[in-house]
């Protein structure tokens, strides 16, 4: 199990679950290349003039002409070796570190940390170099792109030490784009509960980046049932609220922002051939990571 967080993080993310997530992956992108250049699959493979990437468990099912045995003999169990050709593509893992994560419970932000750890292992798995970036209205922590398993390691101490605030914090999706370049690319992670222009958040994004991939995690309190009596709608990121004496109209009201923000994601990722996902914060990160990965997986060659 992944080390328990006491700000209700990386709880019970089992390891062998992470196991069953990338040979889904490996399943998912057989035979299949990238669609941008910044999402070129590194092969992995045995052979000469490749670069070691690390070892990794031995799994029946393993070619085993893979097997390092020098290694194998000196550790309980066998192990083999990774290599990758040259081309190595970089991703960044974006995460939302927003007042809103936070809100209403904990439950987004707990998805949110294990798609994460999820993303990350698969795209380390696969030989890509892969680094991990909290973002608000500003880039609040980074762990700087690695490879192999120390990296995975580093990613998750590194998530583990996050949280974000209970107020105050705004979500910007351009500050991600100086950490970014033509060939990496990004999964970013949140609630893309924003006032300001999707679409142009977007447009900075692709313009520093690889492929942009969104998963939008929302929770069904985001509208709360407000009763009959005189309600208070808060957006905890600004601090701005909205008073109405019926509980029923703020829900209404609630309800279509959140509508025409979720429709506005639609269209723009839409329009800009972005893969989205929408997960909702009751659904495990095992079915969510699927979910993702069976959609921005590109096609056959």
């Amino acid at each position: 199990m992944v080390r328990d967080s006491s700000a209700g993080g990386l709880t019970d993310l089992d390891l062998r679950d992470l196991t069953a997530l990338g040979r889904i992956a490996d399943l998912l992108f057989i035979g299949r290349e990238g669609r941008t250049p910044g999402a070129a699959r590194r092969r992995l493979r045995a052979g000469h003039g490749e670069e070691f990437l690390d070892h990794q468990s031995y799994s029946p099912g393993t070619d085993a002409r893979l097997l390092d045995w020098r290694a194998s003999a000196r550790l309980p169990d066998p192990v083999i070796r990774r290599r990758g050709d040259e081309g190595a593509s970089e991703w960044m893992v974006c995460l939302d570190n927003s007042a809103s994560m936070a809100a209403p419970g904990p439950r987004r932000w707990r998805l949110a940390l294990h798609l994460a750890t999820a993303f990350l292992h698969v795209l380390l798995r696969h030989g890509h170099t892969a680094g991990l970036l909290a973002y608000s209205d500003n880039v609040d922590a980074l762990c700087p792109p690695g490879r192999g398993e120390p990296q995975f390691r580093r990613g998750l101490a590194f998530l583990d030490r996050l949280a974000p605030p209970r107020a105050g914090a705004a979500s910007t999706l351009s500050a991600c784009a100086p950490h970014l370049r033509p060939r990496r690319s990004a999964i970013l992670i949140g609630d893309f509960l924003m006032d300001g222009d999707l679409a142009v958040e977007l447009d900075r994004l692709r313009a520093s980046s690889g492929e942009l991939q969104l998963v939008r995690i929302s929770d069904a309190e985001d509208v709360p049932d407000l009763g009959r009596g005189p309600a208070t709608i808060e957006d905890a990121e600004i601090g701005s609220r909205l008073s109405l004496s019926d509980g029923e109209t703020a829900r209404a009201v609630a309800r279509r922002r959140l509508d025409e923000l979720d429709a506005a994601l639609v269209t723009a990722c839409a329009q800009r051939r972005i893969p989205l996902t929408h997960c909702d914060s009751s659904m495990t990160w095992l079915a969510c990571a699927v979910s993702h990965l069976r959609a921005a997986s590109p096609p056959r060659a």
